[in-house]
C-alpha cells in the first residue's frame, strides 16, 4: 500500500492504484479496461505547450504593465494613507470628512484587477494549447494531477488559497471543463508552425531587468 502509485487513467479519468511490482505488466484500467501506460508523453505535452502559448501570447509582457500600473496604484494608497495619519487630528475635531469605501476600492480594485486578467490569460493560452497540441486531454489530465497533489501537501488544500477569487489562476474543475469541451468540438491536429512562429528572425539576447521586477 505504502509503496503503491496512483495513477489517472488516460482514457477515462478514473483514478487506479497499481503496485509498483506491476509496474512492468503492463496494467490495464479497472474501470474501462484500457491501457494505463501508453507511452506518449500527454501530460508533459501538455503543460509545455501551456507555456509556449503563454510566450505566443506575450502574457509576460502584458501581466508585467499590469503589475507595474498596480504598484503604482499601491504606491498612491500608501500616500494616500500617510496623508490620512496626518489628517488625524481634523478626523478626530469632525472638521473632515473622509468617503472609506472610496478608499478600500482604491487599496483593493488593483490586486483585483490583476486576478481576473490573469485569469482570462489562463483561459486563452489553455485554448491555445488544445490548438498547438491537438490534445485538450493531455493538458486536462496535467492539471488534475496538479490539483490532486498540491492538495495533498502537507494539510488538504494548503496549496490553493480559499475563498477561490484570491487565485491567480481559474478553477481547476472549470479549465477541465472547458477543455474537455473542446475535445468533443475539434479532431485531432498535427503540430503546425505558421501561426506560432514569428516573420522575425529569432537572435538570442541575455534577459532584461523592467521596473517592475520582471526580467524578460
Amino acid at each position: 500500500m505504502k509503496n503503491d502509485l496512483h495513477r489517472v487513467c488516460p482514457h477515462c479519468q478514473s483514478i487506479n492504484r497499481v503496485p509498483t511490482a506491476k509496474l512492468s505488466e503492463h496494467p490495464n484500467c479497472g474501470r474501462c479496461q484500457q491501457p494505463l501506460f501508453t507511452g506518449e508523453p500527454r501530460e508533459l505535452t501538455g503543460v509545455l505547450g501551456h507555456e509556449i502559448a503563454h510566450i505566443a501570447n506575450e502574457d509576460l509582457r502584458v501581466m508585467g504593465l499590469a503589475d507595474s500600473i498596480s504598484r503604482l496604484t499601491h504606491l498612491l494608497a500608501l500616500l494616500g494613507q500617510i496623508m490620512l495619519l496626518f489628517s488625524l487630528p481634523a478626523l478626530l475635531w469632525g472638521t473632515v470628512a473622509i468617503q472609506w469605501p472610496a478608499l478600500l476600492l482604491l487599496a483593493v480594485s488593483p490586486q483585483l484587477a490583476l486576478l481576473g486578467l490573469s485569469r482570462v490569460h489562463e483561459f486563452d493560452a489553455d485554448r491555445l494549447t488544445a490548438e498547438l497540441t491537438g490534445d485538450p486531454q493531455g493538458l486536462a489530465l496535467a492539471l488534475a494531477k496538479i490539483e490532486r497533489e498540491s492538495r495533498a501537501w502537507l494539510l488538504p488544500g494548503w496549496g490553493n488559497p480559499e475563498p477561490s477569487w484570491l487565485r491567480t489562476h481559474p478553477a481547476t474543475t472549470e479549465r477541465i471543463q472547458r477543455l474537455r469541451e473542446l475535445a468533443d468540438s475539434m479532431a485531432p491536429q498535427p503540430l503546425h508552425s505558421s501561426p506560432f512562429l514569428p516573420d522575425i528572425p529569432l537572435a538570442p539576447r541575455p534577459p532584461r531587468w523592467r521596473a517592475s521586477g520582471v526580467w524578460c
